[in-house]
């Protein structure tokens, strides 16, 4: 810091990115981080909160493997307190609330706290009323539509968080056979494209047809449960058969 060197800002942007936004080592500066450190170092503006998201995705599943094969020990390198601030916003129930001894909040089984969060879970907490709290042009007194000129924009997939009706997202393309494929189809501009935005008052639910989809999957899962109950039964008539069912088994 401070040397005068041409390329200070660019290393400054290089040792941030490795560092503190993907972490794959804390000790070590990525040479793949380089270019696109110059890119921010020249105001191009790059969308890294998907790849941040992607390298979260990617130690959850590394989490996950490591407690199906037993606990065995795994290094996460993902901002993982992005997940924990996300948990605290959108659960109430598992977020810490202030109180005159020292705030702090004790939950002894998240999954359980999290089944029973049911309608309590915010998909929207950053509308709701708080004192002192300015919102955001995102989150207008009323409904409006925003011109997108430069940018990959996807709100179809998580429609109820921006207060639209959740309907089904639809089979995606994907291009991941390489990362360069994968960046080029990302990084391609939507241009001269309205995007609605509803009112920071509008209540989401889902769609009709999401509503349809949805009940006649719970339908076809009653039928799979009533097959395997009768399988079992005829295998062993004398023994009550056990079956999973999730929360409404419970």
């Amino acid at each position: 810091m401070g040397s005068g060197d041409p390329f200070e800002h660019e290393a400054f942007l290089a040792l941030w990115l490795s560092r503190y936004v993907f972490t794959l080592n804390y000790d070590t500066i990525e040479m793949k981080f380089v270019p696109t450190a110059v890119q921010l170092s020249r105001g191009t503006p790059i969308t890294i909160a998907p790849a941040v998201l992607a390298s979260i995705y990617r130690d959850l599943t590394l989490l996950k493997k490591s407690l199906i094969n037993g606990g065995l020990r795994v290094s996460l390198w993902a901002p993982c307190q992005l997940l924990q601030l996300w948990a605290w916003e959108r659960f109430p129930n598992l977020s810490p609330h202030p109180m005159p001894s020292n705030g702090k909040l004790r939950v002894e089984d998240v999954r359980k706290a999290i089944d029973s969060a049911e309608e309590c879970f915010l998909w929207r907490p950053y509308a709701t009323v708080v004192n002192n709290w300015e919102f955001s042009k995102f989150y207008s007194e009323n409904e409006d539509s925003v011109l997108v000129e430069s940018e990959q924009y996807l709100p179809h997939r998580v429609s109820m968080q921006f207060g639209i009706d959740q309907g089904l997202p639809g089979s995606v393309l994907r291009f991941n056979m390489a990362p360069e494929l994968a960046w080029s189809n990302y990084n391609r501009p939507i241009r001269d494209a309205m995007v609605y935005i509803p009112s920071r008052l509008s209540e989401s639910d889902v769609t009709t047809q999401y509503l349809q989809w949805w009940n006649w999957l719970m339908l076809a899962r009653e039928e799979i449960i009533k097959g395997v109950l009768k399988k079992q039964h005829l295998r062993n008539p004398t023994r009550l058969p056990r079956v999973f069912l999730g929360k409404q088994g419970r």
